[in-house]
């Protein structure tokens, strides 16, 4: 379980913009994860990396890591008011590629280890759609439909999310489908294939 949220900064007499706040916009809930990390060239990470933010690609052994996530999103429950959580509908598949950075925290100085998210991924469909829609809005990273093949064990027949039992040993296949795949096909699409 993790909330995700963003920042708001207020101005208090005589310190602007030096007071921040914490607003959660939603809390998730995933019940199974997969993560592959890749190592990557310094120079390539520092090509993704967001400089204006103050982070700076984390290093281990001379490299620079991509972490590759996939994961069942099976709940997800949006901010109202006052640490109220309100369940969604919003449930499924998604796919996540970050670069492990690091940073410091303003103002305490203090030194953090974190990850930035390059692209995310979520099931196609009408659910997929929203959640494309509310990342798109608030992340403002690139975001696509995605679709995603599940089997039970290292191979097998496909299977939806649900028929899944929690914990179980599964494969999985995903396909770029719509804007990303179009993106893609066109002569120096623009977008690195992440």
């Amino acid at each position: 379980t993790r909330r995700a949220g963003s920042e708001e900064r207020s101005e208090a007499p005589g310190e602007m913009g030096t007071a921040t706040r914490y607003s959660p916009n939603v809390w998730e809930h995933h019940s199974r994860a997969l993560y592959i990390n890749v190592p990557i060239s310094a120079e390539l990470a520092a090509r993704l990396v967001a400089p204006a933010a103050g982070l700076k690609a984390d290093l281990y052994g001379g490299s620079a890591w991509l972490s590759i996530m996939l994961d069942d999103l099976d709940s997800l429950r949006a901010h109202v008011a006052a640490g109220l959580f309100v369940p969604t509908p919003l449930t499924g598949w998604m796919s996540k590629v970050n670069l492990l950075v690091r940073g410091t925290v303003p103002r305490e100085s203090i030194p953090v280890r974190g990850y930035q998210i390059l692209s995310l991924r979520f099931e196609q469909g009408l659910r997929g759609a929203v959640m494309i829609t509310g990342a798109r809005h608030t992340q403002r990273i690139p975001t696509f439909a995605a679709a995603f093949e599940m089997s039970d064990g290292p191979s097998g027949s496909a299977r939806s999310s649900s028929t899944l039992a929690p914990g179980a040993a599964y494969s999985a296949k995903l396909t770029s489908v719509g804007d990303e795949a179009a993106i893609k096909n066109t002569a120096g699409g623009g977008l690195p294939s992440l």
